[in-house]
């Protein structure tokens, strides 16, 4: 029997709730406390810490944390990590994102005597960086990998790409997808919600509606999905949004008073609006593995997608939904016309949908995967 609990840090850099960090809630909410003890490190307070207090689970504030290169500012955040490391003495640190992925595994090392995990949520090179920035990315993800035990990956092809450059080892590193909770899926996965969400948003019933869910902001590529919606302004199709961030001034006020047009806001429980919608679009620029995609997967919304990295892996082109070349907005009205116009296409891609969300993005059993991953590297097999 162990006579202390297992201090486990997490560590993140925006105190949002993106995919990243809801990925990782997913997994605390699993940990057994009898077991584990879990910090959370970020930078400020917001909707994770938010959670994190109704979950009570313990986090650390560094405010030095920030997501723009900064030598004096890094340097200082590392600084204070080390000093939290080398008092804590955690048992392993599972860093998530690039910034606080590479201050958290130098500073993990320099504080010795802890095992380290890395999640790539996406590396910081993607198909639309520069040729020198990812040379100078994979350089520094190279280094940052000599410091670390294992590198989770959230899809396979930056597994694959991590391997053939030699960023990382075979043996250093393995993939495991997001998952999705499926049995809260099924409990909202109601007609009564979807009437009762569309009431409450003046959405007729009989509408197609096409759905965007996320930040809007630079890699969700909010301009080509501006130019989605006028594109589609001959088609019967109504749109959501549902997000906020530093976009969402230019959408207030290119579709003020279109009745087709919802901008929702942030939503805390998305799970309440995936029932009323009918197609999920997602023009990202890059990706690791969007949690928004394999959410509506569960509730058996086809897919139309960027053809990208990490879109790829969720959505099987023709399967459960479409893929579109990235800015392309009459490509996707294009997919949406296909998709509105045959029923029959719309409910094998939907059925497709469930049963690859059952099959590959259970949060049961992708978590479990996490969880032997760490007793792997504690040496600890209860």
């Amino acid at each position: 029997m162990r006579s202390r609990k297992i201090k486990i840090c997490h560590l993140q850099l925006l105190p949002i709730m993106s995919g990243v960090q809801r990925a990782m809630l997913e997994l605390l909410k699993r940990l057994d406390p009898q077991i584990y003890e879990v910090t959370v490190v970020c930078r400020d307070e917001g909707d994770l810490t938010k959670e994190l207090r109704n979950l009570g689970i313990h986090f650390q504030l560094i405010p030095r944390l920030q997501r723009e290169i900064n030598v004096w500012k890094d340097a200082q955040a590392l600084w204070q990590l080390y000093r939290l490391f080398k008092r804590e003495k955690f048992d392993l640190i599972h860093t998530h994102s690039s910034k606080t992925g590479i201050l958290g595994r130098v500073a993990g090392r320099l504080a010795g005597g802890v095992r380290i995990i890395h999640t790539v949520q996406g590396f910081p090179f993607h198909e639309f960086s520069g040729r020198f920035s990812t040379l100078v990315y994979s350089w520094i993800e190279k280094l940052a990998g000599m410091l670390t035990d294992q590198v989770v990956f959230v899809n396979n092809e930056e597994r694959m790409y991590a391997i053939e450059n030699r960023i990382l080892r075979p043996d250093q590193v393995q993939t495991i997808y997001n998952g999705v909770d499926l049995a809260r899926v099924n409990f909202f996965n109601q007609e009564t919600n979807r009437q009762r969400f569309r009431e409450a948003w003046g959405i007729p019933a009989d509408a197609f509606v096409a759905a965007f869910v996320g930040r809007l902001w630079q890699q969700k590529d909010p301009q080509t999905l501006s130019r989605i919606i006028t594109a589609c302004a001959d088609l019967p199709v109504h749109f959501l949004i549902v997000g906020d961030g530093p976009y969402l001034p230019h959408f207030q006020a290119a579709f003020a008073g279109q009745e087709r047009i919802k901008l929702a806001g942030w939503m805390e429980d998305p799970f309440h609006m995936y029932p009323a919608i009918d197609v999920l679009l997602l023009p990202s620029l890059w990706e690791g593995l969007s949690i928004t995609l394999i959410e509506a997967m569960a509730f058996g919304k086809p897919l139309i997608a960027s053809n990208i990295k990490g879109n790829r892996e969720c959505v099987q082109h023709g399967c459960n939904g479409l893929l579109c070349p990235p800015q392309q907005a009459d490509e996707f009205k294009k997919a949406i016309q296909t998709i509105w116009r045959d029923h029959s296409l719309y409910q094998t891609m939907s059925q497709n949908c469930r049963e690859m969300a059952r099959q590959s993005f259970d949060v049961e059993q992708n978590t479990q995967r996490l969880l032997a991953l760490y007793k792997e590297q504690l040496g600890y097999g209860g």
